[in-house]
C-alpha cells in the first residue's frame, strides 16, 4: 500500500506536525542547550543593565538584549531544518509522514514559534530591566519603546531566523549552513558594494542593507520596503525554494 492509500484519519494534521517539530528542537540536548544559552545570555544582558542601572529607557534595553538573538536565532532554526539528515532520522520521520513539503513546512514555523516565544522573553526582560534600573534609584523608568521599534527589532530577528532556515533548507548540514549564514551575505554586501561602486542599488540586493532601517526609531518608507522584499526574494525565497526542491528529492538514507 502506498503513502497516498492510508487513510486520512492516520495522518499528523499540520498544527500537530509544528508541534512535533518544535518539540524536537526543545526535547534534543543539543536544542536544550541552545535554548537556554538563548535565554540565558538575553537574561544576563538584562541583568547586568539593571545592576549598572544605565541612563538608557526601554528602547535601548530592547535594542540591547536583541543583538545576541540576532545571531542565536537563525542558528535554532538552521538546528531545526538540518538536524532530520545529520541524525538519520529523516528515515522515520517520512515514514510517518511522507509528504515532505509538510515536514519542512513545520520545521519552519516550529523554528519562528521558538523564535517569537524569545523575542517575548526578551520584551518582557527589557520592561524589568528599565524599571529595576530606574526605580530603585528613585529615577522614573523611561517607557520610550515605540510600536515601530518593537515592530521593526522584532521583524528583524524573526527575517533573520527564515533566513537561517532557509539556508538550513538548501545547504542540508548544520556547520556549513551556519557559517554560510554567518559569512555569505557580508560577502554578498562586499561583493555588490565593490561591483556597484557602493551605488543606490547595493540596497536592493545587499540583505544587511535593506534590513538596517528596521533598527531605526521611524517607520521605513515605502522605497526601503521594496528594497527590503528584493532583497530578502534574493536571499531567503530563493535558497528557500531551492530548498524545498533538494528535501523533495534527497535521497534518504
Amino acid at each position: 500500500m502506498s503513502a497516498a492509500d492510508l487513510p486520512r484519519r492516520g495522518r499528523p494534521s499540520f498544527a500537530r506536525l509544528v508541534e512535533v517539530e518544535a518539540r524536537k528542537q526543545v526535547d534534543t540536548r543539543s536544542g536544550r542547550w541552545l535554548l537556554g544559552t538563548a535565554a540565558a545570555l538575553v537574561l544576563a544582558v538584562y541583568g547586568a543593565g539593571a545592576l549598572l542601572g544605565g541612563a538608557g529607557g526601554f528602547a535601548d534595553a530592547f535594542a540591547v538584549g536583541a543583538m545576541p538573538l540576532g545571531v542565536l536565532l537563525p542558528v535554532i532554526t538552521i538546528l531545526g531544518v538540518t538536524t532530520e539528515w545529520s541524525t538519520g532520522s529523516s528515515v522515520i520521520t517520512f515514514g510517518l509522514e511522507p509528504r515532505r513539503g509538510r515536514v519542512l513546512a513545520a520545521k519552519v514555523l516550529g523554528g519562528l514559534g521558538i523564535a517569537a516565544a524569545l523575542i517575548v522573553l526578551a520584551l518582557v526582560a527589557a520592561a524589568l530591566t528599565t524599571w529595576l534600573a530606574a526605580v530603585p534609584r528613585g529615577r522614573t523608568p523611561a517607557w520610550d519603546l515605540s510600536w515601530w521599534q518593537v515592530t521593526g527589532l522584532s521583524l528583524l530577528l524573526l527575517l533573520g531566523s527564515a533566513q537561517g532556515a532557509a539556508l538550513g533548507a538548501l545547504i542540508q548540514h548544520t556547520a556549513a549552513s551556519v557559517a554560510g549564514f554567518l559569512l555569505v551575505p557580508t560577502l554578498g554586501t562586499v561583493l555588490f558594494t565593490a561591483v556597484l561602486d557602493n551605488g543606490p542599488l547595493v540596497a536592493w540586493l545587499s540583505i544587511n542593507d535593506a534590513m538596517a532601517p528596521l533598527t531605526g526609531p521611524v517607520p521605513v518608507t515605502t522605497t526601503q520596503l521594496a528594497q527590503l522584499g528584493t532583497a530578502g526574494a534574493l536571499w531567503i525565497v530563493v535558497p528557500g525554494v531551492l530548498g524545498a526542491f533538494r528535501w523533495a528529492r534527497r535521497e534518504i538514507s
